[in-house]
């Protein structure tokens, strides 16, 4: 399946509070990291990354479409041969939220 540009550094949406202090993408990146064989800044990038594509979501008023999409991409991304992934499970999800940012822009 073909991932969006931003959806591999999404790799899971752990809401809980990490090593990162509040940031709710630090175990979900440190997990990809792990996997990919990144580093501290990596990881950084990976949370920075996340965060933006949230406030993007939330500019165009896709909370909802976002939150259903992080819910499923912390859920069911795993590593395989060093290869962070998803499987199709998130893809409706996906569409939705990338519907949802299309729908509210101008850009037509």
């Amino acid at each position: 399946m073909k991932k969006s540009f931003w959806f591999y550094g999404l790799a899971a949406l752990g809401l809980t509070v990490s090593a990162f202090g509040c940031n709710p993408y630090g175990s979900f990146c440190e997990a990809q990291e792990s996997c990919r064989g990144g580093n501290d800044k990596d990881i950084d990038a990976c949370t920075e990354e996340i965060a933006a594509e949230a406030d993007i979501g939330s500019a165009y008023g896709c909370d909802a479409e976002w939150d259903a999409l992080w819910e499923c991409a912390e859920a069911d991304a795993y590593c395989n041969n060093s290869n962070w992934t998803y499987s199709d499970k998130c893809q409706a999800k996906e569409q939705s939220y990338s519907q949802c940012k299309h729908d509210a822009s101008g850009i037509k």
